[in-house]
This record gives structure tokens, C-alpha cells and sequence, in this order.
């Protein structure tokens, strides 16, 4: 494997995590049904085809998902660390 093919399989997988972030921030709140459409907007919305390219849109939402996800599940230390990673991606 080429290194291009592993940053694409990284990105994917980036994509990925934040469909699982996503669901596991939205179902608490709100019911199954819910948390699942917002996991398939995310996959399925027009310009999703940026978040598995070569851009690193993915890695950043999936960094932004993990913050708020650490945060509201009140670790607060681990939140404040990770919120440092999606600033680098830019």
C-alpha cells in the first residue's frame, strides 16, 4: 500500500468515528430514531464526498465530536486536551 492509500483509509475511517460520536452525543437525549438520521445525513448529505476524500475535514470533525463528547461525559481534563488536536489540522 501506497501512502496515499493509507491517508484515504485513515480519512474513511476518521468519517467513520464520528458517525459512531455523533450517535452516541445525539441518543441520549433523544430517541434511537433520531440519533440513526443524523448519522445518515452526515454519510448521506450532498457534500459528504468531502469528508472521505483527501481533505482533512474528517479528521477535524472527528476531533470536534470527541471534544464534545468527553465533555459531556464530564471529562473535562481529556476534553481540554483534545480540543487542542482540531486547531492543528488547520
Amino acid at each position: 500500500m501506497n501512502t496515499s492509500s493509507l491517508e484515504s483509509l485513515s480519512l474513511i475511517v476518521c468519517l467513520l468515528v464520528s458517525g459512531y460520536l455523533l450517535y452516541q452525543l445525539i441518543e441520549p437525549d433523544t430517541d434511537c430514531k433520531t440519533a440513526r438520521l443524523a448519522v445518515k445525513y452526515l454519510l448521506l448529505y450532498p457534500v459528504s464526498f468531502i469528508l472521505s476524500g483527501v481533505f482533512t475535514e474528517s479528521l477535524y470533525l472527528c476531533l470536534m465530536l470527541l471534544c464534545f463528547y468527553l465533555a459531556k461525559r464530564r471529562r473535562r481534563v481529556l476534553a481540554g486536551a483534545a480540543s487542542i488536536r482540531p486547531g492543528m489540522t488547520r
